[in-house]
């Protein structure tokens, strides 16, 4: 079926002896045209009916007369199969009658062909070319520009010899002498483009000149017809299909050549390669006006769950929580920053740009050391006077569709994304390089947040919570799991309570706060689409997002909902805003555990509400994990969850942290998930495996396939092993597609040639590692560490001396599974010569040595 703006066109077969039109089958043809009939569009049916008449050249009577009801005419009028006088039409052409002769479907001619018993219908439709959607932009020739000359113009330029002392007027500046610069050696510019074209950037100019070649020699043959021009039209094909595949296969391997070493970007670029990001493409009078509706709506949304938030204040009694006083030492200044600071992370950062960027990054870079001194020269202004500069406060928001097949008109279906400067997140980054050690440092921050922390992850977090479940399976008791969800949680931040908490729970006092405020308030931001704007809003509340420091900041400002959810007795576990919590309850006694988390639960929006977020109890799930036969006994007990006097329903199965997790912890349904998002990127490196090289192909299957395999691989330790094989065979296809092996050959020699650890040994590499970090490494989370210790004799014995874990003794094979049990029992198996060490790169290359030995050899 292909769709139009102008018309519908539908294809279909039908294969019926002779002789068999039965009224089932008419009844379904007269509801197929008038289900077509109001659609607003004109459409034409064609294909292979087989409706043949008593006599050769005539149709069945019955589908005739259905075809007269709808009004259908049928253009083949000779027989489409077998002898002009004797033959049948079997393939039909059907358009709406009261369209004038000749405008819809002309020309009907039928042929006989040598490769089929049916003859071949062809036809002119008269539809008009659909015109294509246009978009206007802007843009600098930027690979032209010599960047010697470009910084040499920045060097004699106001920057460096400026006696300006406010950050707001060298920041002015700074844009303003750029743009100067880029406009004499690379000015504006205006293209337009066609939305949806085919991306030509790839090809070389030796195979845009072979496709040029190719387009004259075919004009050429057609219009002579001569059989010396046919053979140089098709030699030209060749050689133009040659130099477009080399093309291609060269561009690949650049862009990855430009990541290499950077595990994230390869990830992104790899997925930029294999998938195009089907984007709603709209017109430019679609954009002016949806512009302005997004921003509404954007605005609209946090001011709809700020009114919610203080009628629901009106009808209930405030609480007073206990502030925390924070007790060590203050911090009152920041450090300067240094030119070769900023020159490290000028040269660390990645080669993209911002909307809102007057400097590109493409250029940034290559001239580190002519802005290094500008830029610390604008963060030592910025930090010494506690202003952040005001141009920088504003965001470009670009709304994206959050899951294909959405309904694309509605602005609830759309993520708001938003882009700040290039600069302004330099500043950012040297501001949090100076916070981040004295908040994290500080009692009052939250232990059991795993966000934005060196060595804390989502892998640590579900280590942990599940580590609690199995604790408590082996205690014969059932956890409960339940998952809070916030609406617009970074959006509907109060700035008043934020700053109050960082000046008396954290001790950020004078020029840092003051920076800070400066940081948060007065900001605005703006929807853009193609080259249409809306008006610019001010931002009242909530924390930049797509900024450095705001999901710290949020952080912060969520740290105290850790007291109250603890004064319960309940468990938690947060990263960013995902809060989980989780409480063990014997089987024959839930009413009281249940009463404990409705408490709970009341008391953390209550707590939600007064610092101006909203938790969203419809959104939230809840999960019951335990045992079979614990799970038993409470399935008829326990249905539903309350959670702030909202009834959640207990789930089969519930996502966390990327993790699907389901009552018994099978891992199935995440296996299921991870084997379907595999298989999908498997399928797109095959389709393009033809261009990459052996070496090539391994680095996308590594970035797009065995990170998935990876993430969170640890929590599969002891896992059934339904769930691991299931994941072994997504490993070993794509071994056989990088390798170009045959489908049903042995994985195990490619697995080897490949160094690919398969996914259990993958597993126990996980843990060892996680168990290194947590005995070596300051930075590991003390909520895993503290399951860790040493192994102690009370006599000497030969095994005193390796650097052995101890393990604690369970009761069930379901509780060996969690970190406390898993951890010493990997670490334990490891030879002295792998684990005696204090470095971590050498423990990873010689962990994977000995278990590739084990495996293989």
């Amino acid at each position: 079926m292909t769709v139009s703006r102008e018309m519908l066109v539908i294809a279909f077969c039908i294969y019926r002896p002779p002789g068999t039109v039965t009224s089932t089958f008419t009844d379904q043809l007269s509801d197929l045209f008038d289900q077509l009939a109001l659609l607003d569009t004109q459409f034409v049916v064609l294909g292979d009916f087989n409706v043949p008449g008593v006599t050769a050249g005539q149709l069945d009577q019955r589908a005739a007369d259905v075809f007269d009801l709808h009004g259908l005419r049928q253009h083949v009028d000779v027989p489409t199969r077998g002898d002009p006088d004797s033959g049948n039409i079997l393939d039909l052409i059907l358009s709406l009658d009261d369209q004038p002769s000749g405008q819809l479907v002309s020309d009907v001619t039928v042929r006989s062909v040598c490769f089929s018993d049916h003859h071949l219908v062809t036809c002119r439709l008269g539809v008009p070319p659909t015109q294509p959607v246009t978009t206007t932009y802007s843009y600098r020739p930027l690979r032209k520009i010599d960047t010697a000359a470009f910084g040499r113009d920045i060097l004699c330029s106001r920057l460096y010899n400026s006696t300006v002392a406010d950050a707001d007027e060298y920041a002015e500046l700074f844009d303003s002498e750029v743009k100067r610069v880029l406009d004499i050696h690379a000015p504006l510019r205006t293209g337009r483009r066609r939305c949806g074209q085919h991306d030509i950037r790839h090809l070389s100019d030796e195979a845009r000149q072979a496709k040029q070649l190719r387009r004259r020699l075919e004009r050429r043959y057609r219009r002579t017809g001569l059989e010396a021009d046919r053979r140089a039209y098709i030699s030209a094909c060749t050689a133009a299909r040659d130099s477009i595949t080399k093309s291609r296969a060269d561009q690949i391997k650049s862009k990855l050549d430009e990541v290499a070493g950077d595990v994230g970007a390869t990830w992104r670029t790899a997925q930029s390669l294999l998938h195009n990001n089907h984007k709603v493409v709209y017109s430019d009078a679609e954009c002016a006006h949806l512009v302005s509706t997004f921003c509404q709506f954007f605005v609209d949304k946090v001011n709809r769950i700020r009114d919610n938030i203080a009628a629901a204040l009106q009808s209930t009694v405030r609480r007073a929580f206990t502030d925390r006083l924070y007790l060590g030492p203050a911090l009152s200044s920041f450090q300067p920053v240094t030119t070769e600071e900023v020159r490290r992370l000028l040269s660390a950062m990645p080669s993209k740009s911002s909307p809102l960027d007057v400097l590109p990054c493409s250029l940034l870079k290559p001239c580190v050391d002519v802005f290094a001194p500008i830029i610390t020269k604008l963060a030592n202004l910025s930090m010494q006077t506690g202003k952040f500069p005001s141009s920088y406060k504003q965001a470009q928001v670009l709304p994206l569709l959050k899951k294909a097949g959405l309904d694309s008109s509605s602005p609830a279906n759309y993520r708001p994304i938003s882009n700040l400067s290039t600069v302004s997140k330099v500043l950012e980054r040297l501001v949090l390089t100076r916070l981040r050690p004295h908040l994290l440092g500080s009692a009052n921050f939250s232990q059991y947040q795993s966000a934005y922390r060196k060595g804390h992850s989502t892998e640590t977090a579900l280590l942990e919570v599940l580590d609690g479940v199995y604790t408590a399976a082996d205690d014969k008791k059932v956890t409960v799991l339940i998952g809070l969800d916030l609406s617009a949680a970074f959006d509907t931040v109060d700035h008043g309570i934020l700053l109050q908490r960082l000046q008396s729970e954290f001790g950020v006092t004078e020029t840092p706060l003051a920076w800070l405020r400066s940081y948060l308030e007065g900001r605005t931001q703006f929807v853009k689409l193609g080259q249409h704007q809306s008006s610019v809003v001010g931002l009242d509340v909530g924390v930049p997002q797509g900024s450095v420091l705001g999901p710290l900041l949020f952080a912060i400002y969520c740290s105290p909902v850790a007291d109250v959810i603890g004064s319960h007795g309940v468990q938690f576990h947060q990263y960013a805003d995902d809060t989980q919590l989780r409480l063990a309850m014997h089987a024959d006694n839930t009413s009281d555990g249940l009463s404990v988390l409705a408490a709970c639960t009341a008391d953390v929006r209550q707590w939600y509400m007064q610092n101006g977020l909203q938790l969203n109890p419809d959104k939230s799930e809840a999960l019951i994990v335990g045992t079979t036969n614990q799970l038993h006994a409470v399935s008829s007990a326990v249905t539903t969850v309350s959670v702030d006097g909202a009834d959640l329903v207990v789930a089969d199965v519930m996502k966390i942290l990327g993790v699907i997790l389901d009552r018994r912890l099978t891992f199935q349904k995440h296996a299921m998930a991870v084997a379907r998002s595999c298989n999908y990127h498997t399928q797109a490196i095959r389709h393009i495996r033809h261009l990459l090289s052996t070496d090539l192909a391994a680095t996308l299957a590594c970035s797009l396939i065995l990170t998935r395999l990876d993430y969170c691989n640890s929590v599969l330790y002891g896992a059934p092993a339904g769930s691991i094989q299931m994941l072994q065979r997504v490993q070993n296809n794509a071994a056989r597609i990088v390798l170009q092996a045959p489908r049903r050959s042995c994985a195990q020699p490619l697995l080897r040639q490949l160094h690919w650890l398969p996914v259990q040994q993958r597993i126990q590499y996980k843990v060892a590692v996680l168990t290194f970090q947590c005995r070596h490494s300051t930075t590991a989370p003390t909520y895993l560490s503290r399951h860790i210790r040493a192994r102690s004799t009370t006599r000497t014995l030969r095994s005193s001396a390796a650097p052995l874990l101890d393990k604690p003794l369970t009761k069930t094979t379901f509780a060996s599974r969690a970190f406390r049990c898993s951890a010493p029992t990997v670490w334990n198996s490891l030879p002295t010569s792998v684990v005696d060490n204090n470095s971590l790169p050498l423990f990873k290359s010689r962990l994977k040595t000995y278990l590739y030995r084990n495996t293989f050899e």
